[in-house]
Order: structure tokens, then sequence, then C-alpha cells
């Protein structure tokens, strides 16, 4: 079948997503995706947050399970990040994608992440 995955950035001036499909070996499901790349030659400003290679910002997966993501970015207190076990948006954004088929799963998924 054809997929179609649409979506508009925040920030065009000082971000690209380029659609990617990912097959892990190992993993349950398949996906596609758009991966967030910064331009900081547009800036020569570092990015306002963590960007990862391969970091996936919407998807869906040969499931039907979709997601899309945005950022609120919070400090956390120090000493709050002894407790918080955290891992990375890309990370978690392929977490969902390969193993979830549910919404149920991908919450389950979500708060386990405890942060990101």
């Amino acid at each position: 079948g054809e997929a179609i995955i649409g979506g508009v950035s925040d920030d065009p001036y000082n971000f690209r997503t380029f659609v990617r499909s990912s097959s892990p070996k190992g993993a349950a499901y398949c996906h596609i995706g758009t991966e967030m790349c910064y331009v900081e030659q547009n800036l020569g400003i570092p990015p306002p947050f963590k960007i990862e290679k391969g970091q996936p910002s919407r998807g869906i997966n040969e499931a039907g399970l979709a997601f899309t993501c945005a950022l609120a970015i919070e400090e956390v207190p120090k000493e709050d990040k002894k407790v918080l076990k955290g891992q990375s948006l890309a990370n978690l954004s392929h977490r969902l994608m390969n193993s979830c088929s549910s919404v149920d799963e991908a919450i389950d998924v979500l708060l386990s992440a405890e942060s990101v």
C-alpha cells in the first residue's frame, strides 16, 4: 500500500525534516517517519534542545500506530535528576514505533520513560 506523512516544522528556518524508513533487525514493526535535522549554519548557534541523529519527530508503523511530538523543555532541579532515569527522545520514539501496536502499549512505554 501507499503511505503519506505530512507535517509542518514549527521552525522551518533552522530545522529540516526528511522522510526516513526504518526496518531494524529484531523489531516487531517497521516504520516510516520524519527525521529532524538542525541547520546550525543558518544562525551559527547550537540548537535550542538536544537533537540526535535519526531522531524521528512523527511517524507511523506497519501496525498502524502513528505519533507526532511536541517538545516542552522544562528545567529539572538537580535533586530530581538523580531520581528520574530518563531517556532520549530518539530512543523513546524508536521504541514506540518498533514495538507498539496500540495506543495502550504506547502509553505504557511513555509512562515507563519517566522523563525524556
